[in-house]
């Protein structure tokens, strides 16, 4: 396409974008992270906010206050108590942890649970913790700790049914509340509503054993796992949801983040959603992932190698505010009608090896009317390649620079008319990649 084609307004649309720049320093800080300390395996859990715990390899438990700097200290466990796995919780600046003698035999001395209060780093008992602390059939081994916080611990039974002791009073509760509600474990009564008019959604199985699909709720977003192993985000003021990733654990939402690892992948990954500029951040593993958990400002990781039980801790810094998004605006050719709906281009801003957007709930995506056969991209001086295809299946096709004018380049739109899906492709100078899909409604090509 030459430069007189596009002055009589033969070119589809043009599209501005203004990518953040990635420093080298920042890209290479995500292959190049230190390891904290050699951990237990499967020992990690935080509060979404600022509290970091995992059992070092003598057996002490390491807490680390990120949200003071990193200041961390150490506190034996005491006698009979297991943190590992799922066994442990953190949460309302309290660390509760499940402890039974794993040696005995049926008729033994029920299960029991200690409380660590994080700020007097003292054990505490957990009243009535001698009542639901064994489990189903007396296998407290088949008992998971899901959450606690400054009023209330979350526990699951091996068949998927959720309960909740209240660690101050003693109090057991298994009821479901409303659909509009949410557990909430700071607060009295429990239950809390959400904003509307979200509801947690109903399982999708009959044979499921709870009766709603677990959520987890901090105004004004909600994330809910599915049967499937969906995960899904929703907004206040929309019942819609997005799908934003799938894993078979248990995803965490705190600090306006969501983390969750994915599995069944070539190679494992750790994902974080910023929710409010719905930016994904994801991470492959050097090892293989034993769980993913993350603070407001970091994630945390626990890799390590299955075949020799051996882990180690790193910490990954998360974005302190959402990538800018470039700015889009179309333009279109003579007499041709251009339609953009309010859209995002996705942040490369953060130090991971991939950055995509998530699209919003409802949010179409721009529909570029147009009556000739291309699309300009203008990118910043950070934009090293440019990229783009039809759909998924399709293969990538080089986008060439524009003769004349730095920093812009065009891409093809097919000759057929209709409505075709164009994703487009932006690698900056760290190896940052963004992508966006246009629509892009192809009329009857001018003579």
């Amino acid at each position: 396409m030459t430069a007189n084609a596009i002055r009589r307004g033969r070119v589809a649309a043009v599209i501005v974008a203004t990518l953040a720049v990635v420093s080298p320093a920042a890209a290479n800080a995500a292959t190049e992270r230190p390891r904290l300390d050699e951990a237990k395996w499967g020992s990690l859990q935080s509060d979404g906010e600022r509290h970091i715990a995992y059992v070092l390899p003598d057996g002490r438990l390491r807490v680390i206050d990120d949200g003071a700097g990193g200041a961390s200290f150490e506190v034996a466990v005491p006698d009979g108590c297991i943190p590992d796995g799922r066994t442990f919780a953190v949460g309302g600046s309290q660390l509760v942890v499940r402890c039974w003698d794993a040696s005995t035999v049926p008729g033994r001395p029920p299960a029991t649970a200690k409380r660590l209060d994080l700020a007097t780093r003292t054990w505490h008992d957990v009243p009535g913790a001698d009542a639901w602390s064994s489990g189903e059939d007396g296998r407290p081994d088949l008992l998971f700790l899901e959450g606690v916080g400054e009023r209330w611990i979350a526990y699951r039974q091996f068949d998927g049914e959720m309960a909740w002791a209240d660690w101050r009073s003693g109090t057991v509760r298994d009821d479901d509340g409303r659909p509009g509600d949410v557990p909430d474990l700071d607060a009295a009564r429990l239950f809390e509503p959400m904003c509307a008019p979200l509801e947690r959604p109903l399982p999708r199985s009959p044979l499921a054993p709870m009766a709603f699909t677990p959520t987890f709720y901090e105004r004004p977003f909600a994330v809910a796992r599915h049967a499937d192993f969906a995960l899904t985000l929703q907004s206040c003021g929309s019942p819609r949801m997005t799908v934003v990733g799938w894993t078979i654990d248990v995803p965490q939402l705190g600090g306006g983040v969501v983390t969750w690892q994915s599995t069944g992948d070539v190679v494992e990954r750790s994902h974080a959603l910023l929710a409010a500029c719905r930016v994904r951040l994801s991470w492959a593993a050097p090892t293989e992932i034993v769980w993913t958990r993350h603070v407001r400002g970091a994630v945390y990781r626990l890799l390590g190698d299955i075949a020799v039980g051996r882990a180690y801790v790193e910490r990954i810094p998360l974005p302190t505010r959402c990538p800018r998004a470039p700015r889009l605006t179309a333009g279109a050719g003579r007499g041709n009608a251009v339609d953009v709906a309010a859209s995002r281009w996705s942040g490369a801003g953060a130090p991971a090896d991939t950055a995509e957007r998530v699209p919003r709930p409802g949010a179409a995506a721009p529909a570029l009317a147009a009556g000739s056969a291309a699309v300009v991209v203008h990118a910043s001086a950070s934009v090293r390649a440019v990229r783009w295809r039809l759909s998924a299946r399709a293969g990538w096709h080089a986008a060439r620079p524009l003769a004349g004018r730095a920093g812009r380049w065009w891409i093809g739109v097919p000759r057929r008319a209709g409505v075709h899906p164009v994703t487009i492709e932006l690698r900056d100078r760290s190896g940052l990649v963004s992508e966006h899909t246009l629509s892009v409604r192809r009329t009857a090509a001018r003579r």
